[in-house]
């Protein structure tokens, strides 16, 4: 076709426009030597194509995907999604307070485990590494050296007590390996009234006749403690009953010059 038809064609198209069809199929630029605008169908045109696989698409405002949508609809996540509230996790959470899962403990949760438990004899547990651990170092047990609850003592004697606080008259006091006071050592002689410094002591309740050394292990009876009883002796006699049944002798007799003394803070 000549140029001359062609060119008349084409305005008529556009006058008429019934050749808008025809127009969008031109392959390339239809630019006239005459000053006919040119007619070449621009590339951009929008189309209905997916999203490029490059671009991370935002499903429903809750989940960034960092991987490709395809195009029935799926979402393939070739990473974690980041969501918008919080996570919660499938396994246990070491730091809730509750002992679950694999955990040893967590807090002060240690299920059924405790110091006792573990062979001491009481305190305090820890969790430690991550709820992996028990911590046993605020358990504590007799022989530590420490004085903890439930005990007297600790490998020493009692800080500032003597066998005289537990009314036995002087000897030494002991720690047991319980940790408990062991009186042992001290005399079995009660305590004579104050200001009181006798020389012998009678007890018909720990006295042992046989085996008196006067004031720390006393006599049983009255007639043995006066018997060779030097003059200017002292005999305490402590409450109790002292008769015949107990091993007493009488007529009592006292010596000269010995002063024979009962339990005078309880006469009448």
């Amino acid at each position: 076709m000549s140029q001359p038809i062609r060119y008349y064609l084409v305005v008529a198209c556009m006058l008429l426009g019934s050749c808008a069809e025809e127009a969008a199929k031109v392959d390339g630029p239809a630019s006239l030597d005459r000053g006919v605008p040119d007619l070449s169908v621009s590339d951009s045109a929008t189309t209905d194509r997916p999203p490029s696989p490059d671009t991370p698409a935002k499903v429903d405002g809750q989940v960034k995907v960092d991987g490709q949508v395809k195009a029935d609809g799926s979402v393939t996540v070739d990473g974690p999604a980041t969501a918008d509230g919080p996570v919660k996790p499938d396994g246990p959470l070491c730091g809730d307070g509750v002992k679950n899962g694999s955990e040893v403990c967590d807090g002060q949760d240690f299920g059924s485990t405790t110091c006792v438990g573990m062979g001491f004899d009481g305190g305090t547990l820890a969790c430690l590494s991550q709820c992996a651990t028990i911590g046993t170092a605020s358990c504590y047990k007799c022989g530590d050296g420490t004085v903890n609850p439930g005990e007297d003592c600790d490998g020493a004697p009692p800080s500032g007590k003597t066998c005289e606080d537990y009314e036995l008259n002087g000897g030494s006091l002991k720690c047991s390996s319980t940790c408990k006071v062991d009186l042992s050592a001290c005399c079995i002689a009660p305590v004579p009234p104050s200001g009181l410094n006798p020389t012998r002591i009678v007890s018909t309740a720990s006295g042992v006749d046989g085996a008196s050394s006067g004031t720390c292990t006393p006599f049983k009876t009255i007639t043995k403690a006066l018997a060779g009883a030097p003059k200017g002796a002292v005999v305490w006699v402590a409450p109790g009953i002292y008769n015949a049944a107990n091993g007493e002798i009488f007529p009592i007799a006292v010596p000269a010059g010995v002063v024979l003394i009962g339990d005078q803070a309880k006469a009448p």
